[in-house]
């Protein structure tokens, strides 16, 4: 199944423009594989591709990321389960409540101040600092050397590794930078003038913000950034 599973990912590797590279492809392999294991089950769950659009950006070229992200979580509960009890036999899942292998801080945290006690990883914060397996550094600029040997120290984890080799140059195949949070901060603005500028336009009755739009406003980091709602 792993090497089925690598298949997958590398035919979509150079697909162009799609959202995050590597990632985005390697997210619907899983996909793919998964709904490979429910018709081999005889368990009626198909997934029909109906994320792939989002990979791709909308018609004005904006990053549909987030809507991915919603659209695969869907599909995922739909093929093998909840979030925290997923079960399939031929991929795995982790629950990150109990062991967190891709803790990304700055997602969480974007008005961090480049401190680790705002990124919940060093004493001195508000709440009780937390110990993820393993730490993401991304969105952090050059500030992730400093701190994660900051955070190591916690641990007594004292060596510092030898100064890394500049990244060999590689094909762009469409990833977005990431967003800085005074650039995602209007984006939500936006994002939420735009959805109530629609609700009343088209007359709808009842609550404004439906489930989707709470799943993209938080799993976006809206609610992070004090944008009121």
């Amino acid at each position: 199944m792993g090497r089925a599973l690598l298949d997958l990912w590398k035919e979509k590797l150079y697909w162009p423009g799609v959202v995050n590279a590597d990632q985005g492809a390697l997210a619907e392999s899983i996909l793919e594989l998964l709904s490979l294991e429910q018709a081999l089950l005889g368990e009626g769950l198909v997934y029909r591709s109906h994320c792939l659009h989002f990979l791709f950006g909308d018609s004005e070229g904006a990053n549909t990321w987030p809507d991915y992200c919603n659209c695969f979580n869907e599909a995922l509960t739909y093929l093998v389960g909840p979030y925290r009890t997923r079960s399939s036999r031929w991929v795995g899942f982790v629950d990150p409540l109990r062991l967190d292998v891709n803790y990304v801080p700055h997602t969480f945290f974007p008005n961090h101040n480049l401190q680790l006690s705002s990124l919940r990883l060093g004493e001195g914060g508000d709440l009780r600092p937390l110990s993820p397996f393993v730490v993401h550094w991304a969105g952090l600029g050059t500030n992730k050397w400093r701190l994660a040997e900051e955070y190591s120290r916690r641990f007594n984890a004292t060596r510092q590794c030898p100064p890394a080799a500049a990244p060999s140059p590689r094909l762009s195949l469409g990833s977005p930078q990431m967003v800085d949070p005074v650039r995602r901060k209007k984006h939500c603005i936006n994002a939420r003038d735009s959805w109530i500028q629609k609700w009343i336009m088209q007359g709808r009755q009842g609550e404004l913000y439906d489930t989707h739009f709470w799943i993209w406003w938080h799993q976006y980091g809206c609610k992070y950034l004090g944008v009121e709602i």
